[in-house]
């Protein structure tokens, strides 16, 4: 009980530090529309995928999106709120899905209307565009096993990518600093679901321990 509070309490201070982080405005960001800074590559085994059409800077947005408001996921949107769900546009709703060493991600406002994709490294023209589509969407309507690089040199076999809810408390504080307010809200609120559940373990074990003590 005690690591699994250790490893809950990490995850909220990296939760809440994302949160901090993800009140930056971004307004004075350098900004590329994605027509100018993407292009789509057809592949063999995921369809569509975006590319760099030209080198991007690290901190360039490359797509700004608040409509068309739908209240179910489907194939492209992204997470806003429990009910709010939004397309990327422009051919950015392309960008990859990748576990790790991703080049993007997407920062929703904290006021959950609008959301920006947003380059993190410097990326080559040519390059594959990627995000981790755990840190937008809580519990996946479509899951779907992952073939991006990390996955497919993964000695347990490609991971199946199905929202944020169902990572692992490491996974989760991995990509904390990117996830959306939703995500946080939804994380913290099970975070001390489970912090009370322990503490009340914790308690019943210390007055059985006393009692047995006590009566010994």
């Amino acid at each position: 009980a005690k690591g699994a509070m250790t490893g809950l309490r990490r995850l909220a201070t990296a939760a809440a530090a994302a949160g901090r982080g993800a009140r930056r405005v971004l307004s004075d960001a350098p900004r590329v529309p994605a027509r100018e800074a993407l292009e789509l590559v057809a592949t063999e085994n995921i369809g569509r995928k975006a590319v760099a059409r030209t080198a991007l800077k690290a901190g360039t947005v490359v797509n700004y999106f608040d409509a068309p408001v739908v209240s179910r996921p489907l194939m492209h949107t992204v997470q806003f709120d429990e009910q709010v769900h939004v397309a990327p546009t422009e051919g950015a709703e392309f960008i990859s899905h990748w576990c790790e060493d991703t080049n993007t991600r997407i920062v929703v406002a904290e006021d959950r209307r609008s959301a920006e994709f947003v380059v993190t490294q410097d990326v080559h023209p040519g390059e594959d565009l990627s995000f981790n589509y755990n840190t937008t969407e809580w519990d996946m309507e479509s899951p779907f096993v992952c073939a991006c690089p990390s996955c497919q040199a993964r000695a347990q076999g490609p991971r199946l990518v199905r929202g944020f809810k169902h990572l692992s408390l490491e996974e989760r504080a991995e990509i904390a600093h990117e996830t959306s307010p939703l995500m946080r809200e939804m994380a913290l609120k099970e975070t001390k679901d489970h912090l009370s559940m322990l503490e009340e373990v914790q308690d019943r074990e210390g007055e059985l321990y006393y009692t047995a003590a006590t009566s010994a």
